[in-house]
């Protein structure tokens, strides 16, 4: 996996030339809402961004009730097989453009361990390299001003969404992407006033998840299902969210998608 850590990174360079960037959020195969995939894979066709960033989540491989590890590998093949059928393939059989996944190895929390995708596995199952799709590191500066991250085991979720992603913003004094905690918002926060003043951006890309198959645990209880988009505006990169209908159904420029 090449470093994208480093401001000279892959993914530095195709974030500095992009002008439109979707930011597509959890998933977590098998548990993941068709409808609202469907309608998000036939969005990312007809605007073709230039960018495509997973957030991760995109996979759960953790064994279900019942089953022991003798059956681990099958199920591994099956969901990866998901993936690629209903994810990458989805996406490639209409945009060629960038595709980045975020790279962690677990996800949600220690009673809900779950695997992001790629790990130690990822690059044989999910074909990565086949379907031309890039993996961004853990905790990745995207350019001077933006980072992308999972979240930090010693970071609580906040209630309101973009609260967790405007603390980790804090953290890192840059402008934050954050998809764990399943919800959908924006958060500023301004330091000092007039010429000095400074605005950072928290930004929480929801969810596309079927709610009936997974259910949150407290920290992660009142989600909103949706996704995100990053939109150039001169020489600054300005976050929009995008709710979702149970449907899958949303409205992006006065125009609907479903």
């Amino acid at each position: 996996m090449s470093d994208t850590h480093a401001l000279g990174s892959p993914l530095r360079h195709a974030f500095a030339a992009a002008r439109t960037i979707v930011l597509t959020p959890h998933l977590h195969f098998p548990h993941h809402h068709p409808a609202m995939l469907a309608a998000h894979v036939r969005f990312i066709k007809a605007i073709q961004p230039d960018l495509v960033l997973n957030l991760g989540g995109l996979c759960d491989l953790a064994l279900p009730p019942g089953c022991d590890d003798s059956d681990q590998t099958e199920i591994m093949v099956e969901r990866a097989d998901a993936v690629k059928r209903d994810y990458f393939a989805a996406v490639r059989s209409g945009f060629d453009g960038d595709f980045w996944v975020y790279d962690c190895d677990t996800n949600q929390d220690d009673q809900h361990v779950c695997r992001c995708g790629p790990g130690p596995a990822g690059p044989s199952l999910f074909d990565f390299d086949g379907f031309g799709v890039h993996r961004v590191g853990p905790d990745s500066i995207l350019t001077p001003e933006w980072s992308v991250t999972h979240t930090h085991r010693d970071m609580k979720n906040r209630l309101v969404a973009g609260g967790t992603a405007i603390a980790l913003a804090r953290r890192s004094d840059r402008h934050t992407l954050c998809a764990h905690t399943h919800r959908l918002g924006i958060c500023f926060e301004t330091t000092d006033t007039g010429p000095r003043a400074r605005t950072l951006m928290g930004v929480e890309v929801g969810h596309m998840v079927d709610e009936k198959q997974l259910q949150p645990s407290p920290g992660y209880a009142r989600p909103q299902a949706g996704f995100g988009i990053l939109e150039s505006s001169g020489d600054r990169l300005v976050p929009v969210t995008i709710p979702m209908q149970r449907s899958g159904g949303f409205v992006y420029n006065g125009e609907r998608f479903t």
